[in-house]
Parts: structure tokens; sequence; C-alpha cells
């Protein structure tokens, strides 16, 4: 499960925090923080795609390929990103932190109803475990006895990455530029739907893969660090092959990307008709592979174009 919880981290809660002053740290289940690239489909690599409907041009929207944990100082939100958030007319996310109902859903599909991690682990393992909790979050068991594995594993993210300005995600750079813009934020996903992704891995699954973190800190920063690296870098193949070939996703990169790429393109239609240019910004590594949101809008008739920096750039030299 490591790439699992590596790839996917909490960045809602700095929304939640905003809302509801101080309340209990709920975590809410993000996307995949990965970026990958479909071989041959571009020429270029990017994360920025324009998307035209094949037989009414008015209707157009951009996809961008985000990743949900980052440092403050590598965040680029550059004139590419700008322009197309300027020009779109609605902001679509996985999920909708805005939402009125998102605390009180978040709260429902992130807990259990009964502590369980003493059905799972050994003693002296659970006593290790929330030793550690306390010792990266300062929470106490009774806070977090119920709190499902995958939003332990978030929050013991928080500050897994050595920042100088904090971490933050693209998600929170985007909506706080959509609220100047006054554009309305809509969601792909409702957290029902995400909760249920980790819901079919076997508990005692994850309840042993969050133990085995606590010993693999090192490890887990040496990881986000190389898929940040490639990520900044657009190369957009090289980390779908960190992804893809990882033995985790290989297990799961159907329930986790495939099957909702599936879902998503099917809501495009709907989208248009309460937005003509949205701005629809997901976890990067749905982009990419067979079943991507790139390949699967091409076949759909869409017409998709890469809006590269470099491209961005040399235009704006002209």
């Amino acid at each position: 499960m490591r790439i699992i919880q590596v790839l996917w981290c909490a960045n809602a809660l700095k929304f939640t925090e905003r809302r509801l002053i101080m309340r209990t740290k709920w975590i809410f289940i993000t996307a995949i923080a990965a970026v990958v690239g479909l071989h041959g489909i571009v020429a270029q690599a990017s994360l920025l795609y324009k998307v035209e409907h094949p037989t009414e041009p008015t209707r157009q929207a951009y996809l961008f390929g985000t990743v949900h944990m980052i440092c403050t100082e590598q965040v680029k939100f550059g004139p590419r990103l700008e322009n197309a958030l300027t020009a779109a007319d609605s902001l679509v996310l996985e999920l909708n932190p805005l939402a009125d109902d998102f605390a009180a859903q978040l709260a429902k599909y992130s807990n259990y109803d009964q502590p369980y991690l003493n059905r799972y682990l050994e003693p002296a393992k659970v006593r290790k475990l929330t030793a550690h909790i306390k010792r990266v979050t300062g929470l106490d068991y009774p806070q977090y006895a119920t709190l499902k594995p995958f939003a332990l594993s978030s929050l013991l993210m928080q500050t897994g990455l050595p920042c100088e300005q904090g971490q933050t995600s693209y998600e929170e750079v985007l909506l706080e530029r959509a609220t100047v813009l006054q554009h309305p934020v809509m969601a792909l996903e409702t957290i029902a739907q995400q909760a249920q992704l980790f819901d079919s891995i076997p508990l005692e699954e994850q309840a042993i893969s969050l133990y085995e973190s606590i010993h693999a800190d090192a490890q887990m920063i040496v990881e986000l660090t190389v898929l940040l690296d490639i990520y900044l870098s657009e190369d957009i193949e090289a980390l779908y092959q960190v992804v893809i070939e990882s033995d985790e996703m290989q297990n799961y990169h159907q329930l986790f990307l495939d099957q909702r790429n599936q879902r998503w393109i099917t809501q495009l239609p709907d989208l248009w008709a309460k937005s003509q240019r949205p701005f629809i910004a997901v976890g990067a590594a749905h982009l990419g592979g067979p079943q991507g949101l790139l390949k699967l809008l091409q076949q759909a008739g869409y017409k998709v174009t890469p809006l590269s920096e470099k491209a961005h750039a040399s235009a704006s030299d002209r």
C-alpha cells in the first residue's frame, strides 16, 4: 500500500479548518497525486489541455492535472494557468470543499462506528503506532480511534515534505483564484464515492500498511520528492511508469483510475449544460494511459490540444 498512501493525501483539511474553526481534524479523501502521460497522444509534455466539442465550437473546456501535496514554494501558477482559468467560467474539482454539506459528509464517511486497530494489530504495534501519531500530530488515541486508515495516513503526511513555506495543493490555489474570479465550483464526485474506493480494500490490509508506514518516513519523503520532481518537469510518461509499475497500483489502478475516468467522461455533457467553458482539475494520474482521460476524450471525438509552458512563452514573444 505504499504507493497508494504516498499518492493519496489530505488537502481539504485547510478548507475545513477555515470554515469550521478548530473543529475536529477531519480528513477527506483526495485524488491520486501523480501525473501520467499517454505515449504518442501529444508531441510535447503538458499538464494543461484545451478540450473542444467536435460539433459545437462554443463548448470548450480546460483539463489540468493536479498534484495534491506540494511545497508552497514549488507551485507554478504562471500565465498559462492564469489565462486558462480566467477564460473559463467555472471550476470543476473531484470534490467541492466549499459545498455546504462538505464537513458533515466528511465526518460521516471518514470514520467507522467503532475503534478497529486492536482487531488487526498486536497490542505492542498499537502502542508504537499511537505513540508515532501523537509525536507527529499531537492527537491522542480517543481523537482518532474511529478514523479510517486512509485518513490517518493522510493526517500523518501533512508534514511529510521538507517545505520552507509549508505544504499546499493545486486545488487550494485554484479555489482561491476561482473565488476571486467569482467562478462557481462543481464536483465530479461525492465524498461517499471516494470513501467507497478505500472501503473496497480489506481493512486488515489497510491497518497493517498504516503500521508499516511509521517505519518508512525517509522512504516516503524520497518517493514524494521523486514524484514531485517528475511532476514539475511535466515528464508525464516517466511518472506514469513510476506509478503504473508499482505493485500496489497493479492491483488497484482499475479501481482508482480507469473506472473513475470512464464515469467522468460521461459527465462532460452535463458540465457543459451548466457551464460553456469549465476548468476541470483532477489528479494528474487520470490523464494518461489506455483508459486515461486524454485517450477517452479523443475516442469520443473531442479535440484535445496540449497547452505547454514552452508554447505559451513562444506565443507571448511574438
